[in-house]
């Protein structure tokens, strides 16, 4: 007798399957027009079979539904935060940690653009 996580993973599996069936018929335009949608579903699906541990009662109530991966997938876009909180908080980490400096190449002439290298003392 299958497990309730076994059934689960068969009806995502299913549901990946015709989902990306689909992305391969889309035009050039229409996948990168729906290339955030696409994304996440990928990493819905890898996320949900590889790194995450899953509540069974979650797992009974998803299995109610044909389509689970779909209904996972709908309300993860639906609730996403906007990115500009996100990208703040990113952008804060790169100024506070200034470790950046060791990983990208740097402007040669940082004075010229009216930055300063580090902290200066008067």
């Amino acid at each position: 007798m299958e497990t309730i996580l076994e059934r689960f993973y068969m009806k995502i599996d299913a549901d990946y399957e015709v989902y990306f069936d689909g992305v391969k018929k889309m035009t050039s335009s229409e996948f990168i027009s729906n290339l955030k949608e696409i994304a996440a579903m990928q990493e819905i699906y890898e996320t949900l079979k590889t790194n995450t541990p899953l509540n069974t009662d979650h797992l009974q109530y998803l299995l109610r539904f044909k389509n689970p991966l779909y209904v996972i997938h709908g309300c993860w876009m639906s609730e996403k935060q906007d990115i500009s909180e996100a990208l703040n908080h990113t952008l804060w980490n790169i100024w506070d940690k200034r470790d950046a400096e060791q990983d990208y190449p740097l402007e040669e002439n940082i004075d010229e653009l009216g930055m300063q290298r580090g902290v200066e003392m008067c």
